[in-house]
């Protein structure tokens, strides 16, 4: 089946040269119109964009990118779909055990570090001094929780992927370095002060209705309200905040 790409209207007015390498290059890696859009997009802004994002289709399915076509289920994609391609920079997923709560928080992870590594300079593109990393974390009621849940997820699928192996991670136990772009997907534990000092670009907050403090007071609301007005006044209308959990008690 002929690539889309190599059809597409909104190529005709690129210099053909260009298109042509570009087709000979990528034709792997365009499948539909959302591709062919984040692809214009680069050829427009080679000095911002070092390689062209892709649709979340895509990123599942290539093997280039995650290649876990087998693994998605229909309705953890229409979710995860949902929120990307809506351009929602929160979401609140509530689901019992077993649903797919944890792989959902990992494929939302994994794009959203997708796009910005796909930045030339990140830093330069948000406006922000490169002294400290643009983070994503994902927390959990404790730090052996969020290791051993999410983040050993994300760590498999980084350490698998074409992609991620190409902007050469240092991969840790509690952490994932991007050098380079100074990008820095890390673990944490439900504690209020656990982002304090971090540029959050992305949080999950994983089986958020479990967080408790020493008085076993739910702090997830406390903690999704400090993470929310981070995001947004690091990084404006990008950034995504996600609450991810079975319910604690009858109606969480």
């Amino acid at each position: 089946m002929s690539n889309p790409l190599s059809s597409s209207a909104a190529l005709q007015a690129l210099d053909p040269l260009v298109v042509k390498v570009a087709i000979e290059h990528l034709d792997k890696l365009v499948f539909n119109d959302e591709d062919i859009e984040h692809f214009i997009a680069y050829l427009n802004a080679p000095h911002i964009l070092r390689e062209p994002m892709v649709s979340l289709d895509t990123f599942l399915d290539s093997k280039y990118y995650l290649g876990i076509v087998d693994e998605v289920f229909p309705e953890m994609r229409k979710q995860a779909k949902s929120i990307i391609d809506g351009g929602f920079q929160q979401a609140a997923v509530v689901a019992g055990i077993g649903a797919g709560k944890t792989t959902l928080s990992e494929i939302l992870v994994c794009y959203e570090a997708h796009k910005l590594l796909c930045l030339r300079d990140p830093h330069k593109y948000f406006h922000m001094a490169d002294d400290k990393p643009i983070s994503i974390m994902n927390m959990g009621t404790s730090a052996t929780q969020a290791l051993d849940n999410a983040f050993a997820g994300i760590k498999k699928l980084i350490s698998t992927s074409t992609f991620f192996k190409k902007q050469h991670p240092l991969i840790l136990s509690g952490r994932i370095r991007f050098r380079d772009q100074n990008i820095l997907l890390l673990s944490g534990n439900s504690k209020s002060t656990t982002a304090l000092g971090y540029n959050i670009f992305c949080a999950v907050l994983d089986e958020a209705a479990f967080f408790l403090d020493t008085d076993l007071k739910n702090v997830a609301g406390e903690i999704y309200t400090a993470m929310q007005r981070r995001i947004v006044s690091r990084f404006g209308k990008h950034g995504l905040l996600i609450m991810i959990s079975s319910p604690n008690y009858e109606g969480d």
